[in-house]
């Protein structure tokens, strides 16, 4: 990330949990990187589930021309990723806002520069004057982090602010290789096609037959390679060893239609994840013989000649894990 300088500040509650902040500027950089810690004091462990390093900060104070305010959220695959012009935007990851006041445009971009504990989500609105940006950020956890009686907890969760370059798609740009310097990421080019064994196998989407189990993926791997794709292309077959949820039952505050209910179930039973492993998989009927392992069918895939591929959700945990 290059050189940079750092102001750590420290809310000091004797006895208590204190609070640490540090802000950090890169040489030659127009975004301000931000992360937050504890140092617990008290007699006794605390869990951390949230933090957030500002909230409901004032930005481009009386500066906002709320009729060519644009958003784009920062969704990665989970939902619509979308340019909204509405007044408020709550994104998982980071968001940009972005408008022009008299000729001259101006850009926000908010959210997660490095990802070790926590999620981050990020929040922009209009403020009431209606020319003015309300801007917070946000780490959270569904299952916290415990911080024993004595110890101090910084993690490399750093959050990302550049209210500097106007230019929304270099906004954008330098913050996407921000975010790959600091996490070191060098992603691998996609340039194949991926059969999901959950959406071919569904009802309400493939209709086709089940094959989201091992057997299945193994022969799909044949069935691929006896079609003679490979002989242009590879190829990768993905495993969905989860049932979501087990047990269909409609809740009043569930908003899903009926149908996907019945095809997903209900948030109050166990499922595969947070276990993740061969004995779980095999339990819910995932993983079947002869290919009972993860070694044993991403073997048989590979043998092949497709990737395997396995699916797991980081955000989801079973109520028995």
């Amino acid at each position: 990330m290059g050189s940079h300088s750092t102001l750590e500040v420290t809310f000091e509650r004797e006895a208590k949990v204190s609070e640490i902040l540090q802000l950090r500027l890169y040489e030659d950089q127009s975004f301000l990187a931000l992360r937050m810690g504890v140092r617990n004091h008290a007699a006794k462990d605390v869990r951390l589930f949230k933090f957030s390093p500002f909230s409901e900060a004032r930005v481009f104070v009386e500066q906002v021309d709320s009729s060519s305010l644009r958003f784009l959220d920062g969704m990665a695959g989970g939902g619509a990723t979308q340019v909204t012009a509405d007044q408020e935007l709550r994104s998982p990851n980071n968001l940009i806002a972005t408008f022009a006041t008299d000729g001259v445009r101006r850009s926000l971009v908010i959210g997660g520069l490095s990802y070790e504990d926590f999620a981050k989500y990020a929040q922009a609105i209009i403020a009431e004057d209606g020319k003015s940006l309300i801007a917070s950020i946000e780490a959270s956890d569904p299952s916290g982090r415990l911080i024993r009686a004595g110890e101090t907890y910084l993690p490399n969760d750093w959050f990302y602010i550049d209210f500097v370059t106007n230019d929304p798609f270099l906004s954008l740009e330098n913050y996407g290789k921000a975010v790959a310097a600091k996490m070191n990421a060098s992603p691998n080019l996609y340039d194949f096609p991926t059969v999901c064994a959950w959406y071919t196998s569904m009802p309400i989407y493939g209709g086709g037959p089940d094959i989201n189990h091992t057997t299945g993926i193994v022969e799909e791997a044949e069935t691929i390679a006896k079609s003679g794709f490979l002989k242009y292309a590879r190829a990768a077959v993905r495993l969905v060893p989860d049932t979501y949820y087990v047990k269909p039952v409609q809740r009043w505050f569930d908003k899903r239609s009926p149908d996907i209910v019945a095809a997903l179930g209900s948030p109050d039973a166990n499922t595969e994840q947070g276990w993740w492993d061969d004995e779980h998989w095999r339990k819910y009927g995932h993983y079947r013989e002869p290919y009972e392992t993860t070694a044993k069918w991403c073997k048989a895939t590979e043998n092949r000649g497709a990737l395997p591929f396995n699916y797991i959700q980081t955000g989801l945990f079973s109520r028995d894990f």
